[in-house]
């Protein structure tokens, strides 16, 4: 999984910039060529051999119908925490990002 993201942002010089100069005064943003890296992310992990469906399946068998609570780092847009908060209606799960942009944007997709 780093490896692959890692190989998309080496091929993008407007990220490899981007991504050295993240600092509290200039947090990372959800702008279009971050969109482009998190689609393709997305499309390797959400097929149904990827890690997200298998890491959802491991968590609700193991979970049941329990109320568990969950952390999501660099949570991204939301996945696997969305699917597991489906899959697990008693869950507590914190989805948690270092781009303000993508904690806002989950938070809207929760509220609707």
């Amino acid at each position: 999984m780093l490896r692959a993201s890692r190989s998309i942002i080496n091929r993008h010089s407007s990220l490899r910039a981007a991504t050295r100069s993240f600092s509290k005064e200039n947090p990372p943003k959800f702008d279009a060529d971050m969109v482009a890296v998190y689609m393709k992310l997305a499309e390797q992990h959400t097929h149904p051999k990827g890690p997200w469906p298998l890491m959802t399946k491991a968590v609700t068998a193991v979970a049941g119908d329990r109320h568990i609570k969950m952390l999501d780092i660099a949570s991204g847009m939301g996945e696997p925490a969305k699917t597991i908060g489906l899959a697990l209606p008693k869950a507590e799960i914190i989805a948690s990002d270092v781009s303000e942009d993508m904690i806002a944007k989950v938070r809207s997709e929760a509220m609707s």
